[in-house]
C-alpha cells in the first residue's frame, strides 16, 4: 500500500505488482496480476535485508520448490518461483477471505467462541494439510491462526511454508516460529523440530478456539519459551467449563512436552477430539437426551450437589413445577462446574473422603425426599399454572454445536434486538403466512424473526419436529426462487427442532446481531455464513420483497422481508 514502494507498478517475471497485502519478518507479500493467464496472484518477495544472504535466499527458493509440485485443497498452491535483478520471489494463488486470527478476534470481541462444528472443520483441514506435508518430508514450523486462511467460499487453506524445511536438511540455528504456538523442542532450537512439533502447534490453536485464549502468553518471547518448556498448560476447563473431561484430555495430550507422548499425526488428534465431542456426559432421567447408567462410585460422589440434584432431576418440572426445576438445575451446575471436577478427582484418590461424601449424600437424599414430599402439593399446583409447552431450562446447546445430552453451555451475549428497542414499543404485528397446507390451526406454529444481520426460526408449538424438511427461498419480482436455504444445514449438527427452541443464522460479516428475547438462551444450532452465501434468503435487496417457506418442497407460506417477523404453520 505504500506509495514509495518501488516494486508497485513493476513486473516480476510474468506478474504485475499492484499493492502490498502484508509484510512478515522475512518477506513482503503483494497482490499481483498474472499478465499471461489473466488471474490474480499473491507474490512473495524476499526482504531487502535478506537478499544479500545466500543461505537465506537459497532457503527462500527451496520453500517454493518444496511445495510447487503439491496439489492439496488445504495447502496454498504455489505457481512458480524465480529471481530478477537480485530479487527472489514466488507466485501463489490469491485466496479471498479472512485469516483465522482475524476470525477468532472477531468472535472474541463479541464475547463468543467459534462454533464447535467450525472448530472441527478448520482443525481437520489444517491437520490434513500438515499430514500431507509431513508425508513428503516437510515440517511447517509456523502453524498459527494467522497462517490459516478461511476463504469466502468456506475453503480452509494452510499458508506460508516460509519456515518449512526438508527434514533431511540442517538448520540456520535460529529459533523460528511464533512464540505462542511453537513446541517446547522448537523453543530450544529449530533443529529439534519434528512433525509432532506442528501437531503441538495445532493443539495450541484448538485450545485457543475452544477456550478463547492460548495456554501460554507473555510479552517476552524468552518467558514464553520457558513456559512451553517447563510449565504444564492450564486445564482448558478453567476457561470453558462446558468442555468435557474427554475434550480436556485430548487437548492436554496434544500439548505434551515430549513429542512421542503427543498424537503422532494431525488426523489422530482430530479423530480423538471428534470422538470426545461426540461422547455425551452422564445425565439423569428427564434431562435432555437419553438416561445413562451411573458411573463408578467416584463419579457418583461429585459431592453434596449431586445428591440433592439427583432427586431434583428425577422429579423435574413435569412433576414438581418450579421446585423440580430448581433442584434439577443443581445437577447441571454440579456436572459442569470445574470445582465439581476437582472434588471428583480428590475423592477418587481418597477412599475415606469418598466414604464420608457418600454418607453425606445419603443423608441429603433422605432430606431431599422429605422436602419433595412436603413440597409436592405446592409444586403440583404451580406446575398446573405453567404455560403449556414450557421447556425445561436445561435444553440449551452451544452455538453452532450438536447439543449434548443434558449439557448446558454458554450462549452468545445478547446483541441489539430489533424487537425490544425502544422498551415501550410493542413487537410489530406478525403477518400470517399464506394459507395452504400450513394454515393456522392446521399445523405446528413456527415464528421467524429477522433483520439484515440474522435470522431466527422459533418452534412455538408443543411438539418436537425434524428440521431437515424445511426450506426457505428468496423470490424475485416475478415470484421465481433465487437463493435457497435448506434445513439440512441445521440438521447436520442437530436434526430436531425442539419445542420452544430456536434455529439461528448469524451473518459473520456483522459484529452484532439481532437477538430476539423470544430466543434468548434457547438456541439449538447457530450457523455463521457470510452475507454472500447463496443460502441467504431474507436480507434486504432492491426489487425483492418476499421469501417463501417450504415443507418437503411444498410451499406452506410466504413472508414479507420488510415485516422482520412472520408466522408459518407446518403440516
Amino acid at each position: 500500500m505504500s506509495s514509495d514502494d518501488q516494486l508497485i507498478g513493476s513486473q516480476l517475471g510474468g506478474y504485475r505488482i499492484d499493492r502490498v497485502l502484508g509484510r512478515g519478518g522475512m518477506a513482503t507479500v503483494y497482490y499481483g496480476w498474472d499478465v499471461k493467464l489473466e488471474r490474480p496472484v499473491a507474490v512473495k518477495v524476499i526482504d531487502v535485508q535478506y537478499q544479500a544472504d545466500p543461505a537465506y535466499a537459497q532457503r527462500f527458493l527451496n520453500e517454493a520448490r518444496s511445495v510447487a509440485g503439491w496439489h492439496h485443497p488445504n495447502i496454498l498452491q504455489v505457481y512458480s518461483a524465480g529471481d530478477q535483478a537480485g530479487l527472489y520471489y514466488f507466485a501463489m494463488e490469491f485466496v479471498l477471505g479472512k485469516d483465522l486470527a482475524a476470525l477468532l478476534d472477531q468472535y472474541r470481541r463479541q464475547g463468543q467462541l467459534l462454533p464447535l462444528p467450525e472448530v472441527m472443520r478448520i482443525g481437520r483441514a489444517v491437520a490434513n494439510g500438515l499430514d500431507y506435508a509431513h508425508e513428503r518430508g516437510i515440517i511447517h514450523r509456523d502453524v498459527k491462526p494467522a497462517n490459516v486462511m478461511v476463504a469466502e467460499d468456506g475453503r480452509v487453506v494452510l499458508m506460508d511454508f516460509g519456515l518449512a524445511m526438508n527434514v533431511t536438511q540442517g538448520t540456520m540455528g535460529t529459533v523460528f516460529g511464533s512464540p505462542q504456538y511453537f513446541a517446547p523442542e522448537q523453543a530450544r532450537n529449530s533443529a529439534n523440530a519434528v512433525p509432532q512439533s506442528d501437531v503441538y502447534s495445532l493443539g495450541v490453536m484448538l485450545y485457543e478456539m475452544l477456550t478463547g485464549r492460548v495456554p501460554f502468553d507473555d510479552p517476552s518471547p524468552t518467558a514464553l519459551a520457558m513456559q512451553h518448556i517447563g510449565q504444564e498448560p492450564p486445564r482448558p476447563r478453567l476457561f470453558n467449563p462446558a468442555l468435557s473431561a474427554g475434550v480436556e484430555a485430548v487437548l492436554l495430550k496434544a500439548l505434551a512436552k515430549d513429542p512421542q507422548s503427543r498424537f503422532q499425526t494431525g488426523r489422530s488428534l482430530m479423530d480423538a477430539l471428534g470422538q470426545a465431542l461426540d461422547d455425551p456426559p452422564p445425565t439423569m432421567p428427564f434431562l435432555e437426551g437419553q438416561p445413562h447408567a451411573a458411573g463408578p462410585l467416584a463419579s457418583a460422589s461429585r459431592g453434596v450437589l449431586a445428591g440433592l440434584a439427583a432427586i431434583g432431576a428425577f422429579l423435574d418440572a413435569r412433576l414438581l413445577g418450579p421446585v423440580g426445576r430448581r433442584l434439577g438445575g443443581l445437577w447441571s451446575l454440579a456436572r459442569r462446574n470445574p470445582a465439581g471436577e476437582a472434588i471428583t478427582d480428590y475423592l477418587h484418590d481418597h477412599p475415606a473422603a469418598r466414604l464420608g461424601a457418600g454418607l453425606m449424600t445419603a443423608l441429603l437424599l433422605v432430606e431431599a425426599v422429605w422436602f419433595a414430599g412436603a413440597s409436592f402439593r405446592y409444586g403440583w399446583e404451580a406446575a398446573a399454572k405453567l404455560p403449556a409447552g414450557t421447556p425445561a431450562p436445561t435444553v440449551v446447546a452451544a452455538a453452532g454445536a450438536t447439543p449434548r445430552a443434558g449439557r448446558s453451555t454458554p450462549t452468545p451475549p445478547a446483541g441489539p434486538s430489533a424487537t425490544s428497542a425502544p422498551a415501550a414499543t410493542p413487537l410489530p404485528p406478525t403477518p400470517t403466512a399464506s394459507a395452504g397446507a400450513g394454515a393456522p390451526g392446521q399445523g405446528d406454529h413456527f415464528v421467524m424473526y429477522y433483520d439484515d444481520t440474522a435470522f431466527y426460526l422459533r418452534n412455538a408449538s408443543n411438539h418436537d419436529r425434524p428440521i431437515s424438511p424445511i426450506a426457505f427461498e428468496r423470490l424475485d419480482k416475478q415470484g421465481k426462487p433465487t437463493n435457497r436455504w435448506d434445513g439440512g444445514r441445521w440438521a447436520q449438527f442437530y436434526p430436531i427442532s425442539r419445542a420452544g427452541s430456536c434455529e439461528v443464522i448469524q451473518l459473520i460479516d456483522y459484529t452484532t446481531h439481532l437477538d430476539p428475547p423470544e430466543c434468548a438462551n434457547r438456541h439449538i444450532v447457530v450457523r455463521t455464513p457470510f452475507a454472500n452465501d447463496p443460502g441467504i434468503f431474507w436480507t434486504t435487496q432492491k426489487m425483492v420483497t418476499q421469501f417463501r417457506v417450504l415443507w418437503n418442497n411444498k410451499e406452506v407460506g410466504r413472508c414479507d422481508i420488510a415485516a422482520k417477523t412472520c408466522d408459518v404453520y407446518l403440516p
